[in-house]
C-alpha cells in the first residue's frame, strides 16, 4: 500500500509495469505531475505514450508498482472510479456527435445534462458565454459537421475542460492543431491551472511544442521515462 498521505503531488507512479500478451509495455516508470502544472510526455512512440495513459485512467491493469491521485491510491482502481476523482483524457480519434452543434457537445456530461430544465437559447447562450470568456472563436449554434475536422478535437478537449478536472490528459491531440487553436487551448490550461490548480498531462511528438507550452517534461523511450526535468533547466 503506498503512502499517499505524505505527497502532495496531483499523480505520482512509482515503478509501475504493465503487460499485454506477455508483451511488457511499461518498464519501471515512475512520472510524478505536480498540482496545477503543464507536464509533457514527449516520446516518437505513440503506443507507448498511450500505454501510460491507459494505465493512469484505469483500462490498463498494471503488473506492478502503484499509482497515486490526489493522496489516495488509486492502484486497481476501474477507469469509472478514477473518472468521478476527476480525471479527465481524450485522445485519438474525436468522439463527439458529428450531427449537434457545439453547444451540445459541450453539455454532454455536464450539468446541462444533468437532468436540469433548459432552452435551446438558453443552453447557446451559456455555452456562448463560456466560449467568449475562454477567449475561443467558436460558434456555438454551429453543427460540429460544419466545422474543419481539426476543430473536432478542440470541441472534445472543450468538453473535458468544462467539467472542470484535476487532472486533464490530453494524448497526442495538440500536434495535429493549427497554431492558433493551441495558443486558445494553452491559455485555457493556465486558467485553470491558475484558478483551480488543475494538472494537464500533454503527450506528444514534438519536443519543440512542449517546450515552449509546458513546464515541466518527461522523455519516455523504450516503455520507461529517462529523464524528468524543468523546461527551464
Amino acid at each position: 500500500v503506498m503512502d499517499c498521505e505524505k505527497d502532495a503531488a496531483r499523480l505520482v507512479l512509482s515503478d509501475v509495469s504493465a503487460n499485454i500478451n506477455g508483451r511488457q509495455v511499461l518498464d519501471h516508470v515512475d512520472p510524478r505531475i505536480e498540482a496545477g502544472e503543464i507536464h509533457g510526455l514527449v516520446n516518437r512512440q505513440h503506443d507507448e505514450k498511450s500505454m501510460l495513459c491507459k494505465a493512469i485512467i484505469g483500462e490498463l491493469p498494471v503488473s506492478g508498482g502503484g499509482i497515486a491521485f490526489s493522496g489516495v491510491d488509486i492502484t486497481g482502481f476501474s477507469a469509472r472510479e478514477i473518472h468521478g476523482l476527476g480525471v479527465e483524457y481524450t485522445g485519438g480519434q474525436p468522439m463527439l456527435q458529428a450531427g449537434m452543434t457545439v453547444a451540445d457537445n459541450l453539455a454532454l456530461g455536464g450539468k446541462w445534462s444533468a437532468g436540469g430544465l433548459f432552452t435551446r437559447r438558453s443552453l447557446n447562450a451559456e455555452i456562448q458565454a463560456w466560449l467568449d470568456a475562454e477567449g475561443f472563436d467558436l460558434d456555438a449554434s454551429r453543427c460540429v459537421l460544419e466545422l474543419p475536422y481539426s476543430d473536432h478535437a478542440v470541441v472534445e478537449i472543450l468538453n473535458r475542460l468544462r467539467r472542470e478536472p484535476k487532472l486533464l490528459i490530453v494524448d497526442e491531440t495538440l500536434d495535429r492543431l493549427s497554431e492558433k487553436r493551441q495558443r486558445e487551448l494553452l491559455a485555457a490550461f493556465r486558467r485553470g491551472t491558475e484558478r483551480r490548480g488543475m494538472s494537464v498531462l500533454w503527450t506528444g511528438n514534438e519536443m519543440e511544442n512542449l517546450l515552449l507550452r509546458a513546464d515541466r517534461i518527461s522523455v519516455m523511450r523504450e516503455n520507461h521515462i529517462i529523464l524528468t526535468d524543468k523546461v527551464s533547466n
